[in-house]
């Protein structure tokens, strides 16, 4: 009777891994970037009627008290399986968390200031200037969502439209220039007339 050998089945090399070691990512220059599908992708600087309106709504949302309300700071994503290993960065126009996660998340993360703030924003807002493109801003509110933002607004100057989009993917809701723009249950007390914001 033959004896039959196992095949001999070539290695596969694993898919590279995208991201970088948190130690390289901490000794990044320029220091604001953001990591995207690997690639560092420098910030460019913003335009007076772009900071003027992320203004008005940093102050306007953390008057109503609904949580936590920052701008132009990085988020990471971090590997599930290793702490010491970051996937992406973005450093949104505006950040809102609910205080509870913002809370539960200090909590469980004593040494939350000498790393990365790895913490998905429930809120993302993204103002979009005049030299901005429709594709390059739509495909950041696709990779928000995808990375897993359930909520992110466009501020259309030129068009003088807010955008809201879901975790779903759908465009929710367009308001014109006649709209009041409010924070429903996510951030209850923010209310602001849609003209505020475009004048």
């Amino acid at each position: 009777m033959a004896s039959h050998r196992p095949l001999a089945v070539p290695a596969v090399d694993a898919a590279p891994r995208i991201g970088m070691a948190l130690a390289d990512f901490l000794q990044v220059r320029p220091e604001r970037f953001e990591l995207i599908d690997g690639e560092i992708v420098e910030k460019m600087a913003n335009v007076a009627g772009h900071d003027e309106i992320r203004d008005i709504l940093l102050y306007a949302i953390r008057d109503a008290n609904g949580g936590f309300i920052t701008s132009e700071r990085t988020f990471s994503l971090p590997d599930a399986q290793d702490r010491n290993w970051v996937k992406g960065s973005r450093i949104p126009d505006l950040l809102f968390f609910r205080q509870d996660r913002l809370d539960a998340y200090k909590a469980d993360n004593p040494d939350w200031r000498q790393r990365p703030f790895a913490l998905l924003p429930d809120l993302v807002i993204e103002i979009k200037s005049p030299t901005d493109r429709n594709r390059d801003v739509l495909d950041k509110v696709q990779r928000y969502l995808n990375d897993g933002v359930p909520h992110v607004w466009v501020i259309d100057m030129e068009r003088q439209r807010v955008y809201q989009f879901q975790a779903d993917g759908d465009l929710s809701t367009i308001l014109t220039d006649k709209a009041t723009l409010d924070g429903g249950d996510l951030i209850s007390g923010f209310s602001i007339p849609v003209m505020a914001l475009l004048v």
